[in-house]
């Protein structure tokens, strides 16, 4: 799958192939790219997986290095608030949700790194978590003026 998915991006590095619920499957003809892969590593039997089971890769294929590289500024920004938050935090609430806030996101991160993550459910989570870091963070940062 990620073979296939690599192969995906190889053609489209850029920009990628765009987001869609039929864009994988219906814009890209995944036997193309499952026959490009080495043999010992091609999906049989016309069982090709229409999605990348990785956060990252996924973003790599529909939105290309530009999206993967805003993704990840995105996420290392973040980081770097609660970070802020944890280790020069003004009173123990703020130490305490920016721990808390980071645990939830590692977990989110390490389970979208084995599975599909973008459906509509789980985007609400992931904003609710990013939302919940920058909110801490200007508490953090009002309190200390």
């Amino acid at each position: 799958m990620m073979f296939t998915t690599l192969e995906i991006v190889k053609d489209y590095p850029v920009m990628g192939i765009g987001f869609g619920n039929e864009t994988y499957g219906k814009k890209v003809d995944l036997e193309i790219y499952n026959n490009r892969v080495p043999e010992k590593y091609r999906q049989k039997n016309n069982n090709i997986i229409l999605a990348p089971h990785n956060m990252l890769l996924n973003i790599l294929v529909r939105l290309g290095v530009v999206g993967l590289s805003l993704f990840l500024f995105i996420i290392v920004i973040f980081v770097r608030m609660c970070w802020h938050c944890i280790r020069y935090g003004t009173d123990d609430f703020v130490k305490d949700w920016g721990l808390s806030i980071v645990s939830t996101f590692l977990a989110f991160f390490l389970i979208g790194m084995i599975d599909q993550m973008f459906h509509h459910f789980t985007e609400v989570v992931l904003f609710t978590i990013l939302s919940m870091g920058t909110i801490l963070w200007r508490i953090n940062k009002e309190s200390s003026v």
